[in-house]
Order: structure tokens, then sequence, then C-alpha cells
């Protein structure tokens, strides 16, 4: 198993990206599972094999509605895995034929799968209110990529909120706000990193949210993480000497899906809130520099850091980090709740092997 709990749910593909008549193919959590909607828009996934010859199901067509059919042999399959229909000789079915079915559920613009073998828990889903269509905030993008790094690195990345001074220096962080005021923390069921910018020249990014004039602002970055790899970002700027309530912000919702131990699937949105009243050519063209920067200080800042990060890990062949104290305690944090959370997930799974067995 993989560095990560499997009784919960992880993004597996965007709504908009499933075709209507079609398959899709992906990679969670170290299974190959196909994807499809049937006829009354549900979504099916199964596990992405044909028990006959192990052919990949992407590989056929979505047939009569709700069956996916092997490219190979022609054998059809309904969402709960049964094998329903076998084209050859008089039709028998053997009873090995059933790939595994998964749960799904479509939120917030996402296909989700509950990968583990507990029953399906909805309170486990990341609150998405913000990135609704009912949101009374601006939405501001989406989007996704696929990164060759453990998805545990991309988490350390998005707790460890320091990093934004340097390596998205003038963007989101500068000189100045490297002092930050940090503080970090738990509760049961998450891990949280703040900072809290005082009276500093703004980033670009923080001045666009803001005023837009490039005077000091008072600036923040705060981050909220949850199993199994949610991770919601609050960065915001107000008048120096004021309060988060009175300024400006932007809630940038990140969800990392473990692929394989050395790839994930990162899914990104974000909605602007208490956004100042600019003239409409204004804020259009501030959106769409918004967009830009987020684009650029992932893309082309910590995905090549990230990548090379992991690349100087496997020529060491350990990974043992010296920790800072202070901007490290977020990191340390999630880190030690995920490990314990696999434990008990380990710990659960055995006790019922077990029971089965006697």
């Amino acid at each position: 198993m993989g560095y990560w709990i499997c009784n919960n749910w992880y993004p597996a593909i965007y709504g908009d990206d499933l075709p209507v008549r079609g398959a899709a193919a992906r990679m969670v959590c170290g299974e190959a599972i196909v994807l499809w909607r049937g006829d009354a828009g549900e979504i099916w996934a199964l596990e992405d094999f044909c028990p006959h010859r192990y052919a990949p199901l992407s590989r056929g067509d979505v047939v009569k509605g709700n069956r996916i059919r092997c490219g190979y042999h022609g054998l059809e399959f309904d969402g709960s895995g049964q094998c329903v229909h076998n084209p050859h000789g008089r039709g028998k079915i053997p009873s090995s034929a059933a790939p595994r079915a998964y749960p799904t559920l479509e939120y917030g613009g996402l296909i989700w799968l509950w990968m583990g073998n507990g029953d399906p828990d909805r309170s486990l889903l990341p609150d998405l209110s913000f990135f609704l269509p009912t949101s009374p905030f601006q939405q501001g993008g989406r989007g996704w990529l696929h990164m060759d790094v453990p998805y545990e690195l991309v988490v350390d990345n998005l707790m460890d909120l320091s990093h934004a001074s340097l390596l998205h220096d003038g963007i989101l962080g500068n000189e100045q706000s490297i002092r930050a005021e940090s503080e970090a923390g738990e509760s049961e069921s998450e891990v949280f990193a703040r900072r809290w910018m005082p009276n500093i020249d703004p980033p670009e990014y923080l001045d666009l949210i803001w005023m837009n004039d490039g005077k000091k602002i008072d600036m923040w970055h705060d981050i909220t993480w949850r199993p199994g790899a949610s991770l919601l970002l609050d960065v915001g700027a107000t008048e120096p000497g004021s309060t988060k309530e009175a300024g400006s912000g932007v809630y940038a919702q990140h969800l990392v899906t473990p692929v394989t131990d050395t790839s994930c699937m990162y899914f990104f949105m974000s909605a602007r809130r208490n956004s100042p009243n600019h003239a409409p050519e204004e804020r259009e063209r501030i959106e769409a520099r918004l967009l830009a920067l987020r684009r650029q200080a992932f893309a082309e800042q910590d995905a090549p850091m990230i990548r090379a990060q992991y690349e100087a890990i496997l020529r060491k062949g350990e990974y043992k980090p010296s920790i800072l104290p202070g901007i490290d305690k977020a990191t340390v944090l999630w880190r030690r709740k995920i490990e314990r959370l696999i434990r008990d997930e380990d710990l659960a799974e055995a006790n019922q092997a077990t029971m089965r067995s006697e």
C-alpha cells in the first residue's frame, strides 16, 4: 500500500472531462480504474481490466446505456462489475468474471471515488461551497496537472507557507514577508498553518486583489489540510492595522490524488471574496492577470522545484529532512497525522481479515 489512506474520497476527473458516451481511464491510489457515464447521467467506475484476458476495459465501448464492453472479446459489464453478456458460444458467464466496482459521486464539478473497503462516508468530502455556482464569491477558474512526484511532496509544499517569500518572490511574497508571524496547529480532523505579514510592500498578486495601488498592506497566508489530501488556502490583504474581515482575499482549493507511489494528480480551483469595486474593464484585466499568476506560481515555480527535490531524494536514496523551528511545524504535523491514520486503517483491515478467516 502507498503512503495514503484508502477509506476516503479522491477526485479522479472533472465531470466536464468525462465523455458523454465514452469511457475514461484513471489510476487512483495505485489502482487502474475505468469511469463512464450512464444514460441517466449516473457515474460508474470499475477496475480497468476484463477478467477474461486482462484487457483494459477503457479500450472498449459504452453500450446499451449503462454497460461497458471489452474491446478485445466483447464481454459486457454493468456498473456493479457483473458480467451481463458473453457473446461467444452459449453465452456462459464464469463466476470469476467480476472486476471490482467503486462507489462514485459527482460534487463540486468533480467525480469522486471511494477507494476503501469501508462504507462510503459523505462527511469526509471537503467543503467546496465556496466554489459552487450558488456561491456568492466570484469564481476564478479551475484546472489540474499530472505530476511525476509522490503526492506527499505536493502536500508538504502547500503546508509550507514560508516558501512563498522566496520561490514566489514578487508574486505571493517578498523579502519583507520572510519573517512573518507564523502559527501552526491541529485538531482531530485537520492541520493548519497561518502567516500574518503586517505593513509590507505588496507582492503583485496581493496588490491586485486589494486596491491595486502599490501601497503597503497587511497580508495573510493561511492553509488547512484534511485527509486524504484536501488543502484550502486562504490568501488576502487589508489596510495596515485593519482586520482580515475588512480586507479582500482568495480561497484556493487544492486536491491532491495519489496515482502511484511516485505520481499524483493535482486539482485546483479558486474564488474571490470582498473584491474591491473596480471598473468592469479593470476587473476583467485583474482577473486575467490573477489567473496567469496562479498558473505561473505553481506550473513554473512550484512544480519544477518539487520535481528537482524528488530527483535529489532519489539520488540520496532517503528522505530525512532537517526540520526548521516554526516554519516546518505544519509539515511535521500533517505527516504524523497521516501516518497514524494509515496505521489505524491497516490495523482495522488486519482485524477484519482475521475475523473472516476464523
